[in-house]
């Protein structure tokens, strides 16, 4: 099975080739096959088959948005917002949050916008002006040419145009001068990017986990303002292609939170004896279904013979069916919302771990930051090119013999601490975490109001 690189470079060829044969991809000024590029490609990659989407599922997303109507607030044109928010996932409201704090806490008027009637729950709690975007069209791609992308788009036409429809009026604000995304690789974050661009507004997108020269993807952020982690992701941003000058260094939004996480709160003493904690993060763009088997079956089989303790923390992408079969007495297997209800953090588990092991997740780095140690599994040498691989942050193990040794001898001895020298090689990943003053959230909210202030000073 191809791996990321290959199905990208095929994927730009298959394109290309269908333009100079006259294709179009063209809507409403928008080029979808730049729009679905990511989604087609890991479709691939994962096997999925894009023409088993069921108009049902359609008719329950319309009739939830529906359902909303009348507990969202309608577009208040009079209002003076500045700045416009669009997110569509838990990971982007958590790392955007403390930004929007920041700006609101500014004097910032902003508007969050999404389309997941859970989020805007979220978003509300914490006394923001949200929305949801309504108003599904069930609008068809009326082109009729023959190319592989085709039925990704029919698929994806009624979201899109939905979201094309209902976006413009708060785009077409009179006082709108910034575009804050969550992810503008993601078809509806691209969108929406895309149609600001046309509309000379500014825009922005925060680093979302660890960019890395495995995924050319992560090259195609389109944004004006693209606010990097630390220096490693703003190195390997240009390797991919991004523009220097659109690259900012401004540090996590999430530190904060996550150094409290790790200096203030006492040990939770969540396992009661050594313990793995075990972070794949499922079949995806780095990693295919045959290689996760792979590497869940050896460790399986490992603690078969070790009878050691594990924690799965299992992935939103991952499935439990993959993990049948460990000793039921010695492992754990918990989802996000599991944790939750536990009251104990993702940063906390990784804290009270032994070790982590994973692939390519960018857990891996989390982990390092709590002053754990990280082995990452690599069975088919598919992860080599991983930066944090690269830069000899984890250790790197390709055998089950190998991986069985390590095992042994930490599960032997007390937890090895992080040495100073990663300490200071993690910085480049997450800039100045270690310094206790510094803060990613204020720094980007005030990068984000000087740009648009020439703006605000003429519109207002």
């Amino acid at each position: 099975m191809a791996d990321i690189a290959e199905e990208y470079k095929s994927s730009i060829e298959s394109i290309s080739i269908a333009k100079k044969k006259g294709i179009s991809f063209d809507w409403n000024g928008i080029d979808l096959s730049d729009l679905l590029l990511a989604e087609w490609i890991e479709n691939k990659i994962k096997g999925s088959n894009t023409n088993c989407k069921k108009l049902s599922f359609i008719h329950k997303i319309k009739l939830k948005l529906h359902a909303w109507k009348q507990r969202v607030k309608s577009i208040n044109k009079n209002r003076k917002y500045e700045i416009v928010v669009f997110l569509n996932s838990q990971s982007q409201w958590a790392i955007l949050k403390p930004v929007l704090i920041e700006l609101v806490n500014g004097g910032s008027n902003l508007k969050v916008l999404t389309t997941k009637p859970v989020l805007l729950k979220q978003i509300l709690q914490y006394h923001l002006d949200g929305s949801l975007l309504l108003g599904y069209h069930f609008k068809k791609w009326t082109h009729k040419e023959d190319h592989p992308l085709q039925s990704l788009i029919y698929q994806s036409m009624p979201k899109l145009s939905y979201l094309y429809e209902s976006i413009l009026p708060y785009l077409n604000h009179p006082h709108l001068t910034y575009l804050l995304i969550g992810n503008d690789n993601t078809s509806e974050g691209r969108l929406i990017a895309k149609m600001a661009i046309q509309k000379n507004i500014l825009t922005g997108c925060i680093q979302h986990g660890s960019l890395n020269r495995i995924n050319p993807l992560h090259g195609r952020s389109i944004v004006n303002h693209f606010f990097a982690f630390g220096v490693k992701p703003q190195q390997e941003l240009i390797f991919l292609g991004k523009s220097s000058n659109e690259i900012f260094v401004k540090g996590w939004p999430l530190q904060a939170q996550f150094k409290k996480n790790i200096n203030d709160i006492e040990t939770t003493h969540f396992f009661s004896s050594p313990t793995i904690v075990l972070t794949f993060s499922g079949p995806g763009h780095s990693t295919t279904e045959e290689h996760h088997i792979q590497c869940i079956e050896i460790i399986k089989q490992l603690q078969q013979e070790l009878n050691f303790s594990i924690c799965i923390k299992l992935h939103p992408k991952d499935s439990v069916n993959y993990y049948q079969g460990f000793l039921s007495d010695k492992t754990m297997i918990l989802t996000t919302h599991d944790l939750i209800q536990k009251g104990v953090t993702l940063h906390q588990l990784l804290k009270e771990a032994h070790f982590v092991i994973t692939g390519a997740s960018t857990t891996a780095l989390d982990a390092l930051l709590t002053a754990t140690e990280v082995v990452t599994v690599d069975l088919l040498k598919a992860y080599q090119e991983v930066d944090f691989v690269k830069d000899g942050l984890v250790t790197y193990i390709e055998s089950k013999a190998v991986l069985k040794d390590y095992i042994i001898h930490s599960i032997n001895h007390s937890k090895i601490k992080l040495s100073e020298e990663k300490k200071l090689q993690l910085e480049s990943y997450y800039y100045q975490f270690f310094d206790e003053h510094y803060s990613p959230s204020s720094e980007i909210a005030s990068f984000i109001k000087n740009s648009i202030q020439p703006k605000m000073n003429h519109n207002f």
